[in-house]
């Protein structure tokens, strides 16, 4: 299992939001998409447990929004 990330960010660098992707690999082959999301969660309890104080959040949908 691992998470794909695709990241916006502006022209100065600046976040602007994301999403994670949860893919895993069976086998041979790509990654295909983990629909019980297993790296999202992942991620989302690691931030909470390391980061608690992040200025993002990371929802079980994937989604990451700036808290401001």
């Amino acid at each position: 299992m691992a998470p794909i990330a695709r990241i916006r960010i502006d022209r100065t660098g600046r976040f602007i939001d994301g999403k994670l992707i949860a893919v895993k690999q069976e086998g041979e082959g790509g990654p295909v998409p983990d629909e019980e999301g297993r790296a999202v969660k992942e991620v989302i309890e690691l931030t909470r447990a390391d980061v608690p104080e992040a200025p993002i959040t990371i929802h079980e949908d994937g989604r990451i929004l700036r808290n401001d």
